[in-house]
């Protein structure tokens, strides 16, 4: 089992509904981050976007208007705006590590995006250098060179919060927040408020999460071995098969079996660096 700042979260639609999807996973030493891009098709105005608790910075790599993106995480499948026929690269922060880059308005991210007039943290000249890479690995390298020089992310967070997370990740997603609570002397209204002023998302909601992209995880890792939503029940304590199918279609739209087919026929297994 990946460790909670290794471990990164699915959105598996930007290889399912646009085209030319490349991702690579990057190791450092207290942290991994996933680096990706895609391309949108001609009249595709919108992806459909998953729940992931994540940060991504995504780069529009559009020639004469290039922009920057800070995308927050969705709390059910939305589909978000897109521009037709343009270049998208992207790196994803898990939660706990975008926790680490203090300037992220994470009470007004939630389910939003901020777009490029409001983000004042990249150059005209480092986009235009991401419009002008002929290749994955030297947008890759771009995009890793600006993090370094931005130091982001910044230093590991030990706190209240990063207990309650990295107990909820070993736990996928299945933990009483009650005891949680208790173990940090909070009281369950105290957590619910901390929590949520932190990563604006709700406890119990991030839980849910938590447990639903473990359970994806699960699927496209055993993508040839079918999977019937009774063993996900039961690995992942649902309360039982129509609980994980309603809890997959409102995050997804999906059912777990219509998911193993998807992940058959797409590659989202990422490049290790």
């Amino acid at each position: 089992m990946y460790e909670l700042n290794h471990f990164i979260p699915i959105q598996f639609n930007f290889a399912l509904e646009a085209k030319g999807y490349q991702c690579c996973i990057v190791n450092k030493k207290t942290y991994s981050l996933l680096f990706y891009q895609y391309v949108t098709s001609a009249h595709q105005r919108s992806v459909s976007i998953i729940p992931d608790g994540c940060v991504d910075i995504q780069f529009l790599c559009e020639p004469d208007n290039p922009l920057i993106n800070l995308c927050g995480t969705t709390l059910n499948n939305e589909n978000k705006e897109h521009t037709p026929n343009q270049l998208y690269v992207g790196v994803r922060f898990s939660p706990s590590v975008s926790r680490r880059i203090g300037w992220i308005p994470y009470q007004t991210l939630t389910n939003n995006i901020i777009r490029s007039g409001s983000i004042n943290i990249v150059s005209q000249t480092m986009l235009e250098q991401l419009c002008l890479a002929t290749s994955f690995a030297e947008r890759m390298q771009l995009v890793d060179q600006w993090l370094t020089r931005l130091s982001i992310p910044g230093e590991p967070i030990e706190d209240e919060i990063e207990y309650c997370m990295r107990e909820i990740h070993n736990h996928s997603g299945n933990i009483s927040l009650t005891a949680l609570a208790q173990d940090i002397g909070f009281s369950d209204r105290r957590l619910r408020q901390k929590f949520t002023n932190e990563l604006g998302i709700a406890p119990k909601l991030y839980c849910r999460i938590q447990r639903f992209q473990r359970a994806l995880n699960y699927l496209e890792h055993q993508k040839h071995t079918p999977i019937r939503a009774l063993e996900l029940a039961k690995k992942f304590n649902y309360y039982d098969e129509s609980h994980v199918i309603k809890e997959f279609q409102e995050f997804s739209q999906y059912s777990p079996l219509s998911l193993q087919e998807k992940f058959r026929l797409s590659d989202l297994s990422p490049a290790i660096h």
